[in-house]
């Protein structure tokens, strides 16, 4: 399959996805809710952050999320805009519920000056930068074209599952 296939492909399951129910959130972390499948945990949080991990073949998920805003927001819209200018997808869905934006662009490794050992740059795959966010939560990943599709059902099904929850007990 060629390359524009999968992107096809990747952008065709980010609005099918979005157009399904969402999953009921199984997981609680800071002041937030989430589905999160089966192989992935959070391996670190914080108020603004969550590493989240596939303990089966150790794929990377950042969400970074601001709570005060709704599902409707601009706020990652707008400061990610500029990341259309090289993006293979830019894709901007607004409905009356929400507001979503899907990202997929290429990865220059050689960008990264940590030094770091890193096994895709290794096989010779190339690496995309994939994000998908619905109001103020962003989760993005680095991943492969062959890996695409998967990566954007899963994260869009994380993200539009996600829930701000009322730490106030009522009683």
């Amino acid at each position: 399959m060629s390359e524009e296939e999968v992107l096809d492909l990747g952008y065709e399951a980010y609005l099918d996805v979005l157009g399904q129910e969402p999953d009921e959130p199984n997981v609680e972390e800071q002041g937030v809710a989430l589905y999160l499948p089966d192989t992935l945990s959070i391996s670190e949080s914080s108020p603004f952050n969550m590493l989240i991990v596939d303990d089966q073949d150790e794929q990377v998920y950042l969400l970074n999320h601001e709570p005060s805003q709704p599902k409707t927001a601009k706020f990652h819209l707008n400061r990610d805009a500029e990341l259309e200018q090289d993006a293979l997808i830019f894709e901007v869905v607004e409905e009356d519920d929400f507001l979503s934006l899907l990202v997929v662009n290429e990865y220059d490794v050689e960008d990264e000056e940590d030094g770091s050992d890193n096994s895709l740059e290794q096989s010779g795959e190339s690496q995309l930068f994939v994000l998908v966010v619905i109001g103020g939560a962003k989760l993005s990943t680095l991943t492969t074209y062959d890996d695409l599709v998967e990566n954007i059902e899963r994260m869009t099904g994380i993200i539009q599952s996600y829930q701000v929850v009322d730490t106030v007990e009522s009683s």
